[in-house]
């Protein structure tokens, strides 16, 4: 590890390494969020879109307590 560190490069690919490393781990879980954030607003738009018989729009807490 110490002649990786003091050759003539220096720490450069070890900081690129690193580097690289971060980002790929960063798009990885922003995609996981956005997923998660995609598949919450499908389920809330079916949740507020329901209405009951006579056209008024459903109390979602009493509905889903019961």
């Amino acid at each position: 590890m110490r002649s990786i560190l003091s050759g003539s490069r220096g720490m450069s690919p070890v900081v690129l390494v690193i580097l690289i490393a971060w980002a790929l781990l960063s798009v990885i879980f922003l995609t996981g969020t956005l997923l998660a954030a995609r598949s919450i607003d499908r389920s809330v738009s079916g949740v507020t879109g329901r209405v009951t018989e006579d056209g008024k729009p459903e109390k979602n807490i009493a509905t889903t307590v019961q």
